[in-house]
């Protein structure tokens, strides 16, 4: 799962985060602040998570 939020700071994040029988864990964030959000960059960040946890982990 992600969710983005802009922080009182003004900087962009996306927070990645994982579901499982134990519960939502905390996986990382990232700051996004002066990116374009499009589909591409948001496809990368995702791709990028599923290869750091694990393809197999992941439904």
């Amino acid at each position: 799962m992600c969710d983005g939020w802009t922080g009182i700071t003004r900087r962009s994040m996306i927070n990645f985060l994982i579901y499982c029988k134990a519960g939502t864990i905390f996986w990382k964030s990232v700051d996004t602040s002066g990116k374009v959000k499009n589909v591409e960059y948001l496809f990368r960040l995702m791709n990028n998570m599923v290869e750091e946890i694990g393809e197999k982990r992941i439904v």
